[in-house]
C-alpha cells in the first residue's frame, strides 16, 4: 500500500512515518529523500517514530536493505529513533542491527505502541495534530485531539 509520513505536531520536533502493508523498497526510499528536506526545514533536533504496526510484511531482501540504510549518513539533527509495532522477524532485525552496527543503532528504541512512543518523547502533552483518518492504538477509533 504505502509508506508515508508527516510532521508529528505543530512545533515540527517528530515526524511520524507509517508503512502500511504491502509496501515497497521505492516507496521507502523515495520516503527517505522526503524524510531529510522535512529536517533540513528546521534547525532543531527532530525526533522519528516509525510506525510498523500496519506494515510488518517485509519487501525481498529486508536484511540488506535496512543494513544499508541504517550505515547511511543521517540529518545532523536527527535526535530519537522509535520503532513501534515490530513484529517477530522485524525485532529480530533490529537486534542483528544493533550487533553489527552498535554505535549507530543505540538512539533506537523499540515500543509495542504509538501511545507508548510518543510518552516516551515527550509528546503526549503537546499540541499535536494528526490526520483525521488515522486510528488510535485499538486501529477501531480515530484519534481526536482537542
Amino acid at each position: 500500500m504505502s509508506v508515508s509520513l508527516e510532521w508529528e505536531n505543530q512545533e515540527k520536533t517528530a515526524i511520524l512515518i507509517r508503512y502500511v502493508s504491502p509496501w515497497a523498497w521505492k516507496q521507502h526510499y523515495d520516503m527517505i529523500r522526503t524524510l531529510h528536506d522535512m529536517m533540513r526545514s528546521v534547525n532543531h533536533p527532530v525526533d522519528l517514530i516509525y510506525d510498523f504496526r500496519h506494515g510488518n510484511a517485509l519487501p525481498p531482501n529486508a536484511l540488506l536493505h535496512f543494513m544499508r540504510g541504517i550505515s547511511q549518513p543521517r540529518p545532523l539533527n536527527t535526535n530519537r529513533i522509535v520503532a513501534v509495532g515490530a513484529d517477530h522477524l522485524m525485532a529480530s532485525i533490529g537486534r542483528i542491527l544493533r550487533r553489527v552496527y552498535p554505535g549507530l543503532t543505540m538512539d533506537i528504541t523499540e515500543t509495542k505502541t504509538l501511545t507508548e512512543a510518543r510518552t516516551l518523547l515527550g509528546l503526549e502533552n503537546r499540541d499535536t495534530f494528526m490526520p483525521r483518518s488515522y486510528l488510535s492504538d485499538d486501529n477501531k477509533s480515530p484519534i481526536h485531539h482537542p
